[in-house]
Protein backbone atom coordinates (compact mmCIF):
# COMPACT_ATOMS: atom_id res chain seq x y z
CA UNK A 1 0.00 0.00 0.00
CA UNK A 2 1.25 3.92 -0.67
CA UNK A 3 0.23 6.70 1.68
CA UNK A 4 0.43 10.01 1.05
CA UNK A 5 1.10 10.20 -2.79
CA UNK A 6 0.35 13.43 -4.97
CA UNK A 7 -2.91 13.05 -7.15
CA UNK A 8 -5.41 15.39 -8.55
CA UNK A 9 -5.62 18.96 -10.18
CA UNK A 10 -4.31 22.39 -8.25
CA UNK A 11 -6.55 24.76 -10.49
CA UNK A 12 -6.34 23.18 -14.16
CA UNK A 13 -2.77 21.79 -13.72
CA UNK A 14 -2.12 18.11 -12.82
CA UNK A 15 -0.16 17.65 -9.33
CA UNK A 16 3.37 16.75 -9.27
CA UNK A 17 6.43 16.15 -6.78
CA UNK A 18 7.91 19.57 -7.69
CA UNK A 19 4.12 21.59 -7.25
CA UNK A 20 4.14 23.54 -4.39
CA UNK A 21 1.44 22.11 -2.14
CA UNK A 22 1.30 18.83 -3.74
CA UNK A 23 0.89 16.11 -1.63
CA UNK A 24 1.32 18.23 1.25
CA UNK A 25 -1.49 18.28 4.57
CA UNK A 26 -1.96 20.73 6.81
CA UNK A 27 -3.00 21.15 10.61
CA UNK A 28 -4.13 17.36 11.14
CA UNK A 29 -4.12 15.96 14.58
CA UNK A 30 -3.90 12.78 13.51
CA UNK A 31 -2.75 11.22 10.28
CA UNK A 32 -1.41 8.19 8.58
CA UNK A 33 -3.05 5.20 6.36
CA UNK A 34 -5.18 4.52 9.35
CA UNK A 35 -5.85 7.04 11.78
CA UNK A 36 -7.08 5.27 15.23
CA UNK A 37 -7.21 1.44 15.49
CA UNK A 38 -8.49 -0.36 18.76
CA UNK A 39 -6.47 -3.90 18.94
CA UNK A 40 -5.19 -3.99 15.68
CA UNK A 41 -3.56 -6.99 14.05
CA UNK A 42 -1.69 -6.43 10.74
CA UNK A 43 -0.04 -9.50 8.69
CA UNK A 44 1.96 -9.44 5.28
CA UNK A 45 2.01 -6.13 4.48
CA UNK A 46 4.27 -3.33 2.84
CA UNK A 47 3.68 0.04 3.33
CA UNK A 48 5.63 2.72 1.55
CA UNK A 49 4.53 6.41 2.06
CA UNK A 50 5.53 10.04 1.27
CA UNK A 51 3.73 12.07 4.24
CA UNK A 52 4.74 15.71 4.37
CA UNK A 53 2.57 18.03 6.70
CA UNK A 54 3.21 21.32 7.89
CA UNK A 55 2.54 22.67 10.81
CA UNK A 56 1.37 26.06 11.77
CA UNK A 57 0.74 28.10 15.14
CA UNK A 58 -0.82 24.89 17.01
CA UNK A 59 -0.80 24.05 20.28
CA UNK A 60 -3.12 20.44 19.84
CA UNK A 61 -0.93 17.54 19.99
CA UNK A 62 -0.45 15.27 16.55
CA UNK A 63 0.09 11.88 15.94
CA UNK A 64 1.34 10.70 12.51
CA UNK A 65 2.81 7.05 11.06
CA UNK A 66 2.67 5.83 7.75
CA UNK A 67 0.41 2.74 9.20
CA UNK A 68 -1.33 3.98 12.57
CA UNK A 69 -1.45 7.11 13.59
CA UNK A 70 -3.04 6.12 16.58
CA UNK A 71 -3.71 2.64 18.53
CA UNK A 72 -5.96 1.71 21.34
CA UNK A 73 -4.57 -1.41 23.49
CA UNK A 74 -2.87 -4.19 22.00
CA UNK A 75 -1.63 -4.91 18.59
CA UNK A 76 0.07 -7.60 16.48
CA UNK A 77 2.31 -7.14 13.49
CA UNK A 78 3.65 -10.08 11.34
CA UNK A 79 5.62 -9.72 8.28
CA UNK A 80 5.29 -5.72 8.12
CA UNK A 81 7.64 -3.64 6.08
CA UNK A 82 7.55 0.18 6.26
CA UNK A 83 10.20 1.99 3.77
CA UNK A 84 10.25 5.21 1.86
CA UNK A 85 8.53 5.68 -1.64
CA UNK A 86 11.94 6.50 -4.00
CA UNK A 87 10.21 9.71 -5.76
CA UNK A 88 12.40 11.53 -8.45
CA UNK A 89 10.92 15.51 -7.60
CA UNK A 90 12.53 17.94 -5.88
CA UNK A 91 11.08 16.96 -2.64
CA UNK A 92 13.28 14.65 -0.04
CA UNK A 93 12.45 10.70 0.02
CA UNK A 94 11.25 10.85 3.58
CA UNK A 95 8.28 8.55 4.87
CA UNK A 96 7.24 11.66 7.18
CA UNK A 97 8.19 14.72 7.02
CA UNK A 98 6.99 17.42 9.36
CA UNK A 99 7.83 21.65 8.90
CA UNK A 100 6.54 24.73 9.13
CA UNK A 101 5.89 27.16 12.18
CA UNK A 102 4.87 26.10 15.42
CA UNK A 103 4.35 26.99 19.02
CA UNK A 104 7.20 25.75 20.99
CA UNK A 105 5.00 23.91 23.08
CA UNK A 106 3.65 21.85 20.42
CA UNK A 107 3.82 17.73 20.83
CA UNK A 108 4.14 15.74 18.00
CA UNK A 109 4.60 12.09 18.48
CA UNK A 110 5.32 10.15 15.15
CA UNK A 111 6.84 6.09 14.62
CA UNK A 112 7.23 3.92 11.57
CA UNK A 113 4.31 1.63 12.67
CA UNK A 114 2.67 3.65 15.62
CA UNK A 115 2.54 7.20 16.20
CA UNK A 116 0.68 7.18 19.80
CA UNK A 117 -0.16 4.41 22.00
CA UNK A 118 -3.06 4.86 24.27
CA UNK A 119 -4.98 2.23 26.46
CA UNK A 120 -3.03 -0.87 28.37
CA UNK A 121 -2.36 -4.36 26.42
CA UNK A 122 0.71 -6.30 24.68
CA UNK A 123 1.78 -5.08 21.32
CA UNK A 124 3.93 -7.88 19.45
CA UNK A 125 6.57 -7.03 16.37
CA UNK A 126 7.67 -10.72 14.58
CA UNK A 127 9.19 -10.04 11.02
CA UNK A 128 8.80 -6.89 10.74
CA UNK A 129 11.27 -4.44 8.93
CA UNK A 130 11.39 -0.56 9.23
CA UNK A 131 14.09 1.37 6.39
CA UNK A 132 12.26 4.70 6.36
CA UNK A 133 13.05 8.19 6.74
CA UNK A 134 11.39 9.93 9.61
CA UNK A 135 12.54 13.52 9.82
CA UNK A 136 11.20 16.99 11.65
CA UNK A 137 12.52 20.02 11.03
CA UNK A 138 10.46 22.04 13.55
CA UNK A 139 12.71 23.67 16.51
CA UNK A 140 10.52 22.25 19.20
CA UNK A 141 11.92 19.66 21.70
CA UNK A 142 8.88 17.96 21.69
CA UNK A 143 8.66 15.98 18.56
CA UNK A 144 9.25 12.12 20.00
CA UNK A 145 10.41 10.22 16.75
CA UNK A 146 10.49 6.23 17.30
CA UNK A 147 11.72 3.99 14.02
CA UNK A 148 8.71 1.50 15.12
CA UNK A 149 6.61 3.60 17.53
CA UNK A 150 6.73 6.96 18.66
CA UNK A 151 4.98 7.70 22.46
CA UNK A 152 3.63 5.41 24.93
CA UNK A 153 0.86 6.87 27.24
CA UNK A 154 -0.44 4.00 29.01
CA UNK A 155 0.82 0.81 30.39
CA UNK A 156 1.75 -1.73 27.41
CA UNK A 157 3.86 -4.60 27.18
CA UNK A 158 6.26 -5.40 23.83
CA UNK A 159 7.88 -7.78 22.77
CA UNK A 160 9.96 -8.72 19.65
CA UNK A 161 9.98 -12.12 17.91
CA UNK A 162 8.29 -13.41 20.54
CA UNK A 163 8.82 -17.34 19.61
CA UNK A 164 10.88 -19.29 21.35
CA UNK A 165 13.98 -20.84 19.93
CA UNK A 166 13.69 -19.40 16.42
CA UNK A 167 16.08 -17.98 14.54
CA UNK A 168 14.50 -17.51 11.71
CA UNK A 169 12.39 -14.62 13.26
CA UNK A 170 14.05 -11.31 13.25
CA UNK A 171 12.97 -7.44 13.35
CA UNK A 172 15.41 -5.15 11.63
CA UNK A 173 16.08 -1.29 11.30
CA UNK A 174 17.38 0.99 9.19
CA UNK A 175 16.55 4.33 7.49
CA UNK A 176 17.13 7.23 9.02
CA UNK A 177 15.30 9.85 11.98
CA UNK A 178 16.29 13.89 11.88
CA UNK A 179 15.30 15.95 14.73
CA UNK A 180 15.00 19.98 14.32
CA UNK A 181 14.74 20.30 18.11
CA UNK A 182 17.49 22.52 19.89
CA UNK A 183 17.42 21.89 23.65
CA UNK A 184 16.30 17.79 23.50
CA UNK A 185 16.26 14.94 20.64
CA UNK A 186 13.77 12.72 21.87
CA UNK A 187 14.16 10.05 19.38
CA UNK A 188 14.91 6.28 19.48
CA UNK A 189 15.04 3.44 17.13
CA UNK A 190 12.39 1.41 18.58
CA UNK A 191 10.29 3.13 20.73
CA UNK A 192 11.12 7.10 21.14
CA UNK A 193 9.60 7.71 25.01
CA UNK A 194 7.42 5.81 27.54
CA UNK A 195 5.93 7.82 29.72
CA UNK A 196 5.76 7.10 33.37
CA UNK A 197 3.40 4.58 34.41
CA UNK A 198 2.59 1.04 36.33
CA UNK A 199 5.77 -1.65 35.36
CA UNK A 200 5.97 -2.68 31.43
CA UNK A 201 7.63 -5.65 30.04
CA UNK A 202 9.84 -5.14 26.66
CA UNK A 203 11.40 -8.25 25.77
CA UNK A 204 13.19 -7.90 22.19
CA UNK A 205 14.68 -10.77 20.56
CA UNK A 206 16.93 -11.24 17.14
CA UNK A 207 16.36 -7.60 16.48
CA UNK A 208 19.26 -5.59 14.14
CA UNK A 209 19.99 -2.66 13.62
CA UNK A 210 22.03 -2.24 10.25
CA UNK A 211 22.13 1.15 8.31
CA UNK A 212 20.51 3.50 10.78
CA UNK A 213 21.33 6.83 11.21
CA UNK A 214 20.09 9.45 14.03
CA UNK A 215 20.95 13.04 13.18
CA UNK A 216 20.54 15.89 15.67
CA UNK A 217 22.13 19.49 16.86
CA UNK A 218 20.25 19.18 20.05
CA UNK A 219 22.60 21.03 22.94
CA UNK A 220 20.94 19.24 25.80
CA UNK A 221 20.38 14.98 25.19
CA UNK A 222 19.16 12.60 22.74
CA UNK A 223 18.01 9.33 22.24
CA UNK A 224 19.72 6.21 21.22
CA UNK A 225 19.71 2.77 18.78
CA UNK A 226 16.53 1.52 21.27
CA UNK A 227 15.23 4.71 22.40
CA UNK A 228 15.03 7.85 24.45
CA UNK A 229 13.02 7.20 28.01
CA UNK A 230 11.86 3.90 28.84
CA UNK A 231 9.76 4.73 32.45
CA UNK A 232 9.62 2.15 34.90
CA UNK A 233 10.55 -0.64 32.26
CA UNK A 234 11.65 -3.99 32.55
CA UNK A 235 13.94 -4.86 29.13
CA UNK A 236 15.01 -8.45 28.58
CA UNK A 237 17.34 -8.27 25.20
CA UNK A 238 17.68 -12.64 24.28
CA UNK A 239 18.66 -14.71 25.85
CA UNK A 240 22.46 -15.14 26.02
CA UNK A 241 21.87 -17.98 22.85
CA UNK A 242 22.59 -18.14 19.12
CA UNK A 243 19.04 -18.39 19.06
CA UNK A 244 17.76 -15.10 20.18
CA UNK A 245 20.47 -12.94 20.01
CA UNK A 246 19.27 -9.66 21.92
CA UNK A 247 20.07 -6.57 19.74
CA UNK A 248 22.44 -6.28 16.91
CA UNK A 249 24.20 -3.11 15.73
CA UNK A 250 26.01 -2.86 12.69
CA UNK A 251 26.78 -0.14 10.33
CA UNK A 252 24.71 2.56 11.71
CA UNK A 253 25.45 5.43 13.46
CA UNK A 254 24.37 8.82 15.83
CA UNK A 255 25.48 12.07 14.72
CA UNK A 256 24.94 14.59 17.74
CA UNK A 257 27.05 17.41 16.38
CA UNK A 258 26.61 19.88 19.68
CA UNK A 259 28.02 18.28 22.84
CA UNK A 260 24.83 16.42 23.01
CA UNK A 261 24.63 13.81 25.88
CA UNK A 262 23.08 10.74 24.91
CA UNK A 263 22.33 7.09 25.43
Amino acid sequence: LVGGEIYGKRGDKNTDAKGVGAGQLYDRDRLGLITNASNASVEKLTVASDYKIYISNRNSPVAISPLFAETEGSATFNDVEIKNINNTGAAPNTTVFVGGSSNRDLIVKTGGFIGNVTKDGNIYFTNCNMSATIQSTLTTDKVYAGGYVGYVDTNNNFYINDSNNDSKKSCTLSGKIELGGTNNAYLGGFIAYISDGKRRKININNFTVDGFTATSNASGTAGGFLGYNWDNATVILGDGTETNKGVTVTNSSLNYTNKTTFG
